[in-house]
């Protein structure tokens, strides 16, 4: 199950990483509207456009790849300002390479840094972009709604048991630490990602209620 990324979340934090790595942006901002009077420098972020990943993992999420573009944008009086805002913008693509933005979405890709020709209201400074994408679960998934334990299915011969975690569906091997008391710990071995509680699965914040199934636990 994956949790569903927020877009304007998403947005938001790319926005405060690059603010808080460069002091010197008098504005970084989303979706500016009025380009004409920019504080310079300054760092535009946009999510320019959406493409559908082709992959299922039975939860009906969209997994999309969004490509963002941030713009880096120096006056045309500032020192060397074509030399500026080449290395700001490939400082700017620095930051935000492989930075996890949001629980659900994958590190970010740096896909190019080149001048920024796509915006005629820009023409009046220097002005870079650094595309780059991110990785997205989107929308809800059919299973949010219900509950989730791992269960014994049932006993085996030699006092194995099986277990399968509903979520993953992996199927993990288990055996009581002692064979004369069943009811005591039992001993796991299992793939390292799989987790156990002892309360209903209750959503992506809750890693705190779980523990590995690792050595030996109480059930």
């Amino acid at each position: 199950m994956n949790p569903q990324v927020d877009i304007d979340a998403l947005t938001d934090a790319v926005c405060a990483r690059i603010r808080d790595n460069f002091g010197h942006f008098v504005t970084v901002e989303a979706y500016r509207e009025d380009r004409s009077r920019l504080p310079l420098p300054s760092c535009l972020v946009e999510l320019v456009d959406m493409e559908p990943v082709d992959e299922d993992d039975g939860t009906e999420q969209l997994q999309m790849s969004l490509r963002f573009t941030a713009t880096v944008i120096v006056g045309f009086r500032e020192i060397k300002a074509k030399m500026a805002v080449r290395k700001l913008a490939a400082d700017v693509a620095v930051c935000i390479h492989k930075g996890h933005f949001a629980t659900g979405s994958q590190p970010a890709t740096v896909t190019s840094v080149s001048q920024e020709n796509f915006m005629p209201e820009l023409d009046k400074f220097e002005a870079w972009s650094v595309e780059f994408e991110v990785k997205a679960w989107l929308g809800k998934s059919v299973w949010d709604e219900e509950q989730f334990d791992l269960l014994i299915s049932g006993g085996v011969p030699g006092g194995v048991a099986l277990q399968f975690d509903l979520i993953t569906g992996v199927q993990i091997v288990a055996a009581p630490v002692d064979q004369s008391d069943p009811a005591g710990k039992w001993h796991f071995v299992t793939p390292k990602d799989v987790r156990l509680s002892y309360s209903p699965f209750i959503g992506p914040d809750s890693e705190a209620a779980y523990v590995p199934l690792t050595g030996a636990v109480d059930l």
